[in-house]
């Protein structure tokens, strides 16, 4: 629960920061759910960019820096270096998330790079889909992570089509920037207040 309140406030901070992002998710959660019911977990598959949004916020923000540790049963050789059995393995997904190699710019904060010329998600076999992983891969991946997808897209989309987020009026924004977060574990982004405008037009 923590990890989806954390999102959800990260979520709001960009939202502030990058209007033009708000604008597009507005629109697309007006084309596809529109303003006579609440949103559902099964509009995600219908709306490609909120999901981009989603990977992009868990990539960049990287707010669990570390998976669970794991125990390497035997030995190991990756990219010339020894793993030898017994060692206790530390998956550092800040790192993944943040490479330059893989992500060309990783400070940048771009939901487009999850989607393909058309507009759609890329393949889950796309290098970009395989190295966000939020919730740890494997057999030792989060279980509760399809709770929280579909909670995060739900809230998310509920807020988008009632609401537009914007600065506050009587105080500076913190930056979003990942790399000025406490080093607290999980990481905190900077306290922030933020403003609600309520959408003209909606029914429920």
């Amino acid at each position: 629960m923590t990890e989806i309140l954390k999102t959800l406030r990260l979520f709001l901070l960009l939202m502030c920061h990058h209007p033009e992002v708000q604008t597009r998710l507005k629109a697309e959660v007006d084309t596809i759910i529109g303003t006579e019911r609440f949103p559902c977990p099964e509009d995600r598959k219908w709306m490609p960019f909120t999901q981009a949004v989603m990977l992009e916020i868990w990539r960049y923000g990287s707010q669990t820096p570390l998976s669970i540790p794991h125990l390497c049963q035997k030995n190991v050789e990756l990219d010339g270096y020894l793993i030898e059995a017994g060692s206790v393995i530390f998956p550092n997904l800040y790192a993944v998330h943040h490479d330059e190699v893989t992500w060309g710019d990783p400070w940048e904060f771009r939901p487009e790079r999850f989607l393909n010329e058309a507009g759609e998600l890329l393949p889950s076999d796309h290098i970009l889909m395989q190295n966000v992983i939020p919730f740890s891969v494997g057999k030792r991946e989060c279980p509760g992570q399809d709770f929280a997808r579909s909670r995060i897209f739900v809230t998310m989309t509920s807020l988008m089509q009632r609401v537009q987020v914007v600065p506050p009026k009587n105080s500076n924004l913190p930056p979003a920037d990942p790399r000025l977060y406490s080093k607290a574990y999980p990481m905190t982004e900077p306290q922030f207040e933020c403003r609600f405008l309520s959408r003209e037009n909606i029914i429920i």
